[in-house]
């Protein structure tokens, strides 16, 4: 019975690093109802696409993000608004920036590099 307990509490604990390892997930946003605030079918196409696209950066970019930057970014998320209608395309703006602030943390942890013959 004891070795049940404690394979149930390892899978738990698993399954939980596993979470937390993930971290948050990209900020949503509805983006066909923020577009069509703009109310010109030129725009609001010209809308969805930007935001698509910003979107698929945000994406790409997200998980390589550690949870503190992940933090920060949805905390910028949440500032937009519901009816914003560039919402990803400032958050993957912000989420890049980040990035590259994370790039430079790493950089200055890191070793310096030693020249080799």
């Amino acid at each position: 019975m004891r070795y049940v307990i404690a394979a149930v509490v390892t899978a738990f604990l698993s399954v939980s690093s596993i979470a937390a390892a993930q971290g948050m997930p990209v900020p949503p946003h509805d983006v066909d109802r923020a577009c069509a605030s703009l109310r010109d079918k030129g725009l609001i196409a010209s809308c969805v696409r930007d935001e698509q696209f910003s979107y698929d950066v945000v994406t790409s970019i997200w998980e390589r993000l550690s949870p503190e930057r992940q933090r920060e970014s949805y905390k910028f998320a949440s500032e937009q608004g519901p009816t914003y209608h560039a919402f990803y395309k400032s958050l993957s703006l912000f989420v890049t920036t980040q990035a590259q602030m994370q790039q430079q943390d790493d950089d200055v942890a890191r070793p310096l590099p030693r020249f080799q013959r």
